[in-house]
């Protein structure tokens, strides 16, 4: 039956989706309502036909199936196998070392339409499977730079996956005494610059996606938007700190412990050598990265036009 399905909504493109979908959401109620007035057999399986489209329409993830978007998702996983290709040439292997690399390629247009990125969440298609595919039209917000930098990862054969969180910038105080703290020239081990003591806990719904992930025994948790890396507080692990932000992760249980329990991070001095060793793969090779562009722009070109075809969701 599934095969069957899919096939009837493999002929059908997304905008036709949405259409069914929001007629279904006006339809429901008022069949709902006229149900119970009338009391009527016809009207109550009516209601009844209504609710099981309604439901499969709402949970069964039916935008995945279009054939639009099938198509984006075509060519975005053939832009990620071009895009790994970089790593296997240049022998990376350490998330961070993808990671880095990742990013100086991103904020540098190498992976968007004419070579330009904006981090703009104005005009993205919120498609799960092709939520990464917004990077290539050369716009994202941190849910479509956590989903590439996380397929590119699962694809090259790294457990990942997104993970969601509450976001805060860190008191004026603490990040003073890190700012001093790095600064070795001026830090004097002497004077207390622990101004603070207690590292508020942020509340309130979700703002933030990060992409997270291991590799031997060791966590990566990865801020693609933010150009930066978190370590899990020692006073709870559910909060990921540095010296600038807090966030504490409001992701599924599993999901958590999956990524934290028995791991560690490496060091600060580690990460700092793996991202001068990347950021010198990037300065000493733009030329191979301009020919990485020439040869996938047509890919950004193509997904860009579908995706745009593509209605923005209200």
């Amino acid at each position: 039956m599934s095969k069957i399905t899919d096939k009837v909504w493999g002929n059908i493109n997304y905008n036709t989706y949405l259409i069914i979908k929001n007629s279904c959401s006006i339809i429901f109620p008022i069949s709902a309502l006229g149900s119970c007035v009338s009391k009527n057999d016809v009207c109550f399986l009516f209601n009844n036909l209504f609710f099981c489209l309604y439901s499969y329409l709402m949970v069964g993830k039916i935008e995945n199936k279009t054939k639009d978007v099938n198509e984006v998702k075509r060519l975005y996983d053939i832009f990620i196998e071009n895009y790994n290709e970089l790593n296997k040439m240049f022998e990376l292997e350490n998330p961070l070392e993808i990671f880095n690399l990742f990013n100086n390629l991103l904020y540098n247009g190498y992976l968007s339409k004419n070579k330009v990125f904006n981090s703009s969440g104005e005009d993205v298609r919120d498609i799960n499977i092709i939520s990464g595919a917004n990077i290539n039209m050369g716009i994202g917000v941190c849910r479509h730079i956590s989903a590439m930098l996380t397929d590119i990862l699962n694809n090259y054969g790294i457990e990942s996956d997104n993970l969601i969180g509450i976001l805060k910038l860190l008191p004026a105080d603490i990040i003073f005494k890190n700012f001093i703290k790095s600064m070795s020239d001026i830090y004097n081990p002497s004077i207390d610059y622990n101004l603070s003591d207690n590292i508020p806990t942020p509340k309130g719904h979700a703002n933030h996606m990060i992409t997270c992930a291991k590799q031997g025994d060791y966590y990566y948790f990865l801020d693609g938007m933010q150009k930066m890396t978190y370590h899990i507080s020692d006073s709870d692990n559910k909060i990921l700190i540095n010296d600038y932000v807090v966030m504490k992760m409001k992701d599924r249980k599993y999901k958590i412990n999956k990524y934290t329990e028995g791991l560690i991070a490496l060091s600060i001095d580690e990460e700092e050598k793996i991202f001068n060793k990347t950021d010198m793969i990037f300065e000493q090779n733009k030329d191979v990265f301009e020919k990485f562009y020439d040869n996938n722009k047509e890919i950004y070109e193509d997904i860009t036009d579908k995706m745009l075809r593509m209605s923005k969701r209200n």
